[in-house]
């Protein structure tokens, strides 16, 4: 954030959290100071383990013929994956390299590359790259990776050219400090993501009795861990910058090793060793850094933290601290599922795209816990989960279930970026290398196996023969009408309440009110069959659905407690889907790269919900200048009444009121505001705008209201 924006934030908070704050931050910028000048001086790296040996999490490896049947696409992401090719964060298909060049985003460029010289003056190299306390640990390194590898630039952010300097200590490490750098690129890569997909091609060669080739895979995944681990020294550079990506990396490495080892791979026990050593110190990181607020506040961050901690610790051999790091993670991860997730299985982060990150780390590691040997058990007593969490589990697949149009695309509901936790097999768009980042199929797959309720794909199949769980769930409770008109009858005048109940009664729009700026909307269309009614009260989502036709209506409380970190302007906005009429959420764009284009895919201008303005001005719901990753809670909605043909919302920001009347043939639609002071204006349709369905993935727009 800019001064500016920290200013107007911290304006907007109570005296006391203010001073809390501030006095919370001198603190640490205290203590952070004297950390780094330890870590300056003093190597960063762990020597603990020295003939280490790894405990096996899982029984099971993936059915190689189902990776040849299910997966046909892994051979043509392993071809660009051994070749150091990737396609992250809209980058389309480059080859990451020192040296490379880049294709810049909307005209910024930056030419910072950095040359690889030619072997065998790798040390020379390394001495211009790495911090000096820690040099002779990555030399060291640097001499078990094959002669004729070419490295991975890790600290690149390959779409714009601009590249963070290796030697900076992790907290001072910038972002958003330049148009067009993006440091979620360089963060994505880091996540490793791409590790279990060589374990599997490393098991289905195998299957092929080509173990020439099989060889030739194992010393690419552990080419480039031990590529990672030399350029990369504890707490330095950009890819330690945010404990959440640390974690997520480290379950990666975990996983993607354990199906190795299942298949019948191991290194030699100096790399072992290193990688052991390197784990511990992600650990030791992610426990002294966990993303948790000043007022304790907790979200996907942390979820991240205590899931990839959890593996971290189930995978290096027992000692006091992965014991305690083991029971830490286990108790909060059933915390975190009562803080984050609702009792219908939707999660309170405002954002369908993060409901299904939150709900596969959630996943993952309940599989790791329900699959810990025997002597993991002993270290933390009794591993099982209760009713209300297997529970909760469950009902995450059935809400990005409910949340799937037509065509196999979620609605999009705040932010999207592309998260995932572990990658087995993505869902791709067709017969395409390109990832769908809007299908959560992979989702409900992998929850349903994990209860063996069914298992149709790679992935499912896996984590079906790796479960023990196999319990009586329901779902959700069915659809019931809710009625809040009296609780508004003090807030809105007599005309007003009169007219709101008369459209309930009958179902319809009659004339507005005189004196009161109103605007309607009617849209022609045909339900072939009857709809599906779902509600999610708590996560603010109301949907009308068939085979045919989709319908959401958002109408609820800001995610995250209200902070709104990844919420849109979106209160009071629907999406519809069917074979005449589109109109889609315009999704998330970018973060910190552009911040006028992020705050464009925020505004309200940019949803199809009421366009309200005073004085000629439109009015935002939620502030966009206190920071890129918080909205103001004054915008939350309420949802005055709701059956199967009228839904009625309230935003108490705007003054406005949206009845939403659904028919067979039209959905009739009015905007109202209470406030004779303000106008509403219809939404107009910006053809121009370009629809993201995903992170940095821009596509034409087919939106349209006719």
């Amino acid at each position: 954030m800019t001064l500016k924006q920290y200013f107007k934030r911290a304006l907007s908070l109570p005296p006391h959290i203010l001073i809390l704050k501030v006095y919370q931050h001198l603190i640490f910028r205290l203590k952070s100071y004297f950390v780094q000048i330890k870590d300056i001086i003093l190597p960063t790296s762990s020597s603990n383990y020295s003939n280490v040996d790894f405990t096996s999490l899982f029984s099971n490896a993936p059915d190689t013929k189902l990776i040849k049947t299910s997966f046909p696409q892994l051979d043509g992401i392993l071809k660009k994956t051994t070749n150091h090719e990737f396609n992250l964060l809209g980058s389309n298909w480059v080859k990451v390299e020192y040296g490379m060049d880049v294709n810049g985003i909307m005209g910024i460029k930056y030419d910072m590359q950095t040359k690889f010289p030619p072997r065998p003056s790798n040390f020379e190299w390394i001495r211009k790259s790495i911090n000096f306390a820690n040099r002779t640990n990555s030399n060291k390194i640097w001499k078990f990776i094959s002669k004729e590898y070419n490295p991975i630039d890790w600290h690149i952010d390959f779409k714009s050219g601009y590249r963070w300097n290796p030697k900076i200590w992790w907290f001072r490490i910038p972002y958003g400090h330049r148009d067009g750098v993006d440091i979620k690129v360089p963060w994505e890569l880091s996540r490793c993501q791409h590790f279990p997909w060589l374990a599997l091609a490393y098991g289905k060669t195998l299957k092929d009795n080509n173990k020439q080739k099989a060889e030739t895979l194992a010393i690419e995944f552990q080419n480039q861990i031990l590529d990672f681990i030399a350029t990369n020294p504890p707490k330095f550079g950009v890819n330690w910058r945010c404990p959440m990506d640390v974690a997520i990396r480290a379950a990666n490495w975990v996983y993607a090793y354990d199906i190795f080892r299942l298949y019948g791979w191991e290194p030699s026990q100096e790399v072992k060793n290193i990688l052991a050593n390197s784990l511990y110190d992600h650990g030791v990181f992610i426990y002294s850094n966990l993303e948790i607020g000043t007022d304790k506040f907790r979200g996907n961050h942390y979820l991240a933290d205590i899931c990839g901690l959890a593996f971290i610790a189930a995978f290096l051999p027992k000692s006091p601290t992965t014991n305690y790091w083991l029971n830490f993670s286990f108790k909060a991860l059933k915390e975190e599922m009562d803080y984050q997730f609702f009792d219908d299985g939707s999660n309170f982060e405002g954002s369908t795209a993060y409901h299904r990150l939150s709900a596969e780390m959630m996943l993952y590691t309940s599989l790791l816990f329900d699959n810990l040997a025997l002597d993991k058990k002993e270290v933390i007593g009794d591993i099982s989960f209760d009713e209300k969490y297997l529970q909760k589990l469950y009902l995450m697949s059935q809400f990005s279930q409910d949340i799937t149009r037509q065509d196999g695309n979620i609605c999009q509901i705040g932010d999207n970026d592309s998260g995932r936790f572990i990658k087995i097999q993505p869902d791709f768009i067709s017969n395409t290398l390109e990832e769908n980042h809007l299908s959560q199929s992979n989702l409900i797959n992998i929850i349903q196996a994990f209860f063996k309720i069914s298992k149709s794909c790679l992935n499912s199949d896996w984590i079906y023969r790796n479960t023990k769980q196999n319990i009586p769930l329901q779902k959700n409770e069915e659809y019931h009408q809710i009625d809040n008109l009296l609780s508004f009858k003090n807030l809105f005048s007599e005309e007003i309440f009169k007219y709101i109940k008369v459209v309930i009664e009958q179902s319809h729009l009659s004339s507005a009110p005189k004196d009161f700026s109103s605007t309607d909307y009617e849209f022609e269309l045909s339900c072939k069959s009857d709809l599906e009614i779902k509600q999610y009260q708590k996560f603010g989502l109301y949907i009308f659905k068939n085979k045919d036709f989709f319908l959401s209506f958002r109408c609820g409380k800001v995610g995250q407690k209200e902070r709104g970190g990844h919420d849109h302007n979106d209160q009071l906005s629907i999406e519809i889907f069917s074979d005449t009429l589109k109109i889609e959420d315009p999704g998330t764009g970018l973060y910190t790269p552009f911040p006028e284009i992020r705050n464009k895919y925020r505004s309200i201008s940019s949803h199809f919900g009421p366009q309200v303005y005073k004085d000629k001005k439109l009015i935002e719901p939620g502030k966009l200048d206190q920071g890129l990753f918080s909205l103001n809670s004054k915008q939350s909605s309420e949802v005055i009444y709701f059956n199967k043909k009228v839904c009625i919302g309230y935003n108490r920001k705007l003054q406005t009121i949206r009845f939403l009347i659904v028919h067979e043939k039209k959905i009739l639609i009015r905007d109202l505001s209470i406030n004779k002071s303000y106008k509403i204006q219809l939404f107009t349709f910006n053809d121009n705008l370009k629809l993201s369905r995903g992170y940095g993935l821009f596509i034409n727009s087919n939106t349209n209201n006719s």
